[in-house]
């Protein structure tokens, strides 16, 4: 009997390996050839699955997308809203080499939304749902007594998402990787000047990373 394919397996095999080539060197340096070379499979499958180069690129950043928002939604069911939020947002930043080729593709996107409607429209309906569901942890903590009850949870979504884009930018350019460590202590730092908690249980200066 011939062998059953997994079509969704073989089309995310697929999309990482154009994930890879985009990683290295940006959008501009993917052709079929070399993405199919890079999944060991030939034009013909990778023609099977994507119908042309935009396609194969939008399937790639769909992918990228994806497995970055599996990371955020188990950050997000912590009991712990300021940890949530904290492991939310260190999720995104590059702080090892996945999530460092993720912010190169994400860059590259981001580059290519200027011309490609259906990217653009995609980075922007995707950008907005992060920052809802940071908002909604920052509420779930000022319900729960963790922050301040005067805190507008969209506008610290908002600088926590800008914040968080920055500095996978910063790190991109700069050309080397934010450490693990770096990431979390900088991401709390923020959380605590953004969201702090009531002033009765407030965090004393300098133990917010230890």
């Amino acid at each position: 009997m011939p062998k059953e394919v997994d079509h969704d397996q073989r089309r995310n095999e697929l999309a990482d390996a154009v994930l890879r080539v985009v990683a290295r060197g940006g959008v501009g340096s993917v052709t079929l050839r070399e993405a199919a070379t890079e999944a060991g499979w030939s034009t013909g499958a990778l023609n099977h699955y994507f119908h042309g180069k935009r396609d194969m690129l939008e399937g790639a950043l769909r992918r990228a997308m994806h497995l970055i928002a599996t990371q955020v939604r188990e950050a997000h069911r912590l009991a712990d809203s300021r940890e949530a939020l904290v492991r939310m947002i260190t999720s995104v930043l590059p702080a090892d080499e996945t999530r460092l080729g993720f912010a190169r593709v994400w860059l590259s996107f981001c580059g290519e939304a200027v011309a490609m409607n259906d990217i653009r429209t995609y980075l922007a309906t995707s950008d907005v749902a992060w920052r809802h569901d940071l908002a909604a942890v920052i509420r779930r903590g000022q319900e729960t007594g963790q922050f301040a009850p005067d805190v507008d949870a969209d506008w610290v979504s908002d600088c926590l998402g800008a914040l968080s884009d920055g500095m996978s930018i910063r790190t991109v350019l700069q050309g080397h990787r934010l450490t693990p460590r770096a990431a979390k202590e900088t991401v709390r730092s923020w959380v605590d000047a953004l969201v702090p908690a009531p002033a009765s249980v407030r965090v004393p200066q300098g133990s917010a990373h230890s």
